[in-house]
């Protein structure tokens, strides 16, 4: 008997079935076996494309509609959490470059009537740095601030990359534009998408990892904005605020013949005297003799071509939240504690409250934007009082959450001013404008730290978990905020009486009577969240031009002691 073959079977290499005597079926050849490495680079090169629901993470259903051949054995061998989905760092270990063993969710929001540049963006331990206020800039830093190329800092973050002192790094490539704006592309980022004010990318990161960036000020002659090795949660999400920083590399001429071209388009308006020839050197600034350090930047002054108005800005320039989306399996960090010396300064005309601080691991916070205030943080904020917030933080430093804790004790007199200690405070030294403590902290500990705003309803100021260095000294800058637990009246007969004697003059209608019962402020309802505050604006009895501030309003300085 002939052998009989289904002529759709007929495919080289398939594999021949006997059935019964001199028959002989053909069956279709099995698929052969993709690596798990192949699948994860395939599915990382089509990410963004497959994430329809936007959770940056692929399901099954998504990660099988853009690579067919996947498996659901292949897809739960590299979901190592068991979590149903895959995300870039699971990705990453299947793929053999795990980079981090934490993936978190970066989210940029421009603040400003500034374009801002690219984002080189990296996750890194504390021994690395990117940039630091009072440290030269980087030839990648000074070619962001200058030119806003994000390229030469990519490379030089890339390198360290591959020296395993930086984690992961990112480029999201194109520009921000101005807030509350879309744009179409133009030039070198053709085609593609409008441009718009904001940005969305993942990142990897170990545990203990600190996070920062660097993006420039488009239409400044060296400016740019950042995140210097800020904190990374534990769980959930953090908001951070960024401030604008001047390279010290370039004289801020502000004459459109030594900023790009492509700041005209970019910009609300055209440049003022704008030669868009490209035979005429723009951006051919002035270098600084001598060179000066990376420190804030004072803004557009008007002194060239660019109308404060129209191309200045207030602080925060941008906003950066960090979402936590999975652990691959971070191991513990280990070592010794370290000593740092804390130096709190006062920058504003407001006195501010005796200032709680602690170190902590990311695990523990103790507040955060966006969060409900704890009753400590809102009896800080309400009536200057550390008691209740050391009381409430305690307990943490008993079950190791909390490092260490330190209560200055004394509130900071204005800036630039010595004033006699008064109540409580008295006897003792006179009240001035800064503190001075030591603080220890275990390797990958945070820092975070709270203090009245007094002059206010429900104002304070802090940090919220950032980065302790490694070695040497690091500066942040501080915001004030509003608990959003009582209005903000800026009623004498709603602040406490205290605030007469430190203000700049006494408080207009104010009681000073003990029978009275100032700070009496009206609860809020329904009850806000920690956010920025908006300042005195002159709704009661407060003058902004005599109680109002500029952001930043405080400065901290960490020191490591070396033993």
């Amino acid at each position: 008997m002939k052998s009989i073959r289904w002529k759709r079977n007929i495919i080289a290499g398939a594999i021949p079935l006997l059935v019964g005597s001199g028959c002989e079926v053909v069956l279709p050849p099995l698929p052969i076996p993709i690596e798990l490495k192949t699948v994860a680079e395939q599915l990382l090169n089509v990410f963004n494309g497959s994430d329809v629901d936007d959770n940056a993470a692929l399901s099954f259903t998504e990660a099988s509609r853009s690579f067919r051949s996947i498996t659901q054995a292949q897809f739960d061998e590299i979901d190592s959490n068991n979590s149903g989905s895959l995300d870039r760092a699971e990705l990453l270990v299947a793929k053999g470059d795990p980079r981090g063993t934490d993936s978190y969710t970066v989210t940029i929001q421009n603040l400003s009537n500034q374009p801002l540049g690219p984002v080189v963006a990296a996750t890194h331990p504390d021994t690395t740095v990117m940039w630091r206020v009072g440290a030269d800039a980087s030839a990648g830093i000074q070619t962001v601030a200058e030119m806003g190329n994000p390229a030469p800092l990519f490379a030089e973050v890339s390198a360290a990359l591959e020296a395993d002192t930086v984690t992961d790094v990112w480029n999201t490539g194109r520009p921000l534009a101005r807030m509350g704006v879309e744009q179409s592309a133009f030039g070198p980022f053709q085609p593609g998408a409008n441009l718009v004010d904001d940005v969305e990318f993942e990142i990897t990161a170990n545990a203990g990892d600190l996070f920062s960036c660097a993006s420039m000020v488009i239409i400044t002659n060296d400016g740019f904005w950042g995140a210097d090795a800020i904190g990374l949660p534990d769980d959930g999400e953090k908001t951070f605020y960024a401030f604008a920083y001047d390279a010290g590399t370039e004289e801020n001429s502000e004459l459109s013949s030594d900023l790009d071209d492509g700041g005209s388009v970019l910009a609300a308006e055209p440049l003022p005297n704008d030669d868009t020839d490209p035979a005429v050197n723009d951006n051919g600034g002035t270098a600084t003799d001598p060179r000066g350090t990376i420190q804030l930047h004072e803004g557009i002054q008007g002194g060239g071509d660019l109308d404060p108005a129209t191309f200045g800005w207030e602080e925060p320039i941008a906003v950066i939240t960090i979402r936590k989306n999975s652990t691959i399996g971070a191991e513990a960090i280990v070592g010794a504690a370290r000593n740092y010396q804390i130096s709190i300064q006062n920058l504003s005309n407001q006195p501010l409250g005796p200032v709680v601080s602690a170190t902590h691991p990311a695990s523990t916070v103790v507040w955060s934007i966006g969060s409900d205030a704890s009753p400590g943080i809102q009896t800080v904020a309400e009536m200057g009082n550390p008691a209740p917030l050391v009381a409430e933080l305690m307990p943490l430093v008993d079950s190791g959450d909390i490092s260490e804790l330190n209560n200055t004790g004394r509130p900071l007199a204005r800036a630039g001013v010595t004033q006699p200690a008064f109540g409580p405070f008295a006897p003792g030294p006179d009240l001035i404008d800064n503190a001075t403590f030591q603080i220890a902290g275990m390797p990958g500990d945070l820092f975070s730290c709270a203090s009245m705003v007094i002059i206010t309803n429900d104002g304070f100021w802090g940090l919220d978990s950032v980065g302790l260095p490694a070695s040497g000294t690091q500066t942040f800058y501080a915001f004030a905020y509003d608990t959003g637990t009582e209005e903000n009246s800026e009623l004498s007969s709603d602040l406490d009486d205290g605030g007469s004697v430190l203000a700049a003059e006494p408080l207009p209608n104010d009681d000073t009577n003990p029978d009275v019962n100032d700070n009496g402020g009206t609860v809020t309802d329904p009850r806000g969240t920690i956010a920025l505050h908006g300042g005195i604006v002159g709704g009661g009895d407060l003058d902004p031009a005599v109680f109002d501030w500029d952001e930043p309003i405080a400065v901290v300085t960490i020191t490591v002691i070396e033993e």
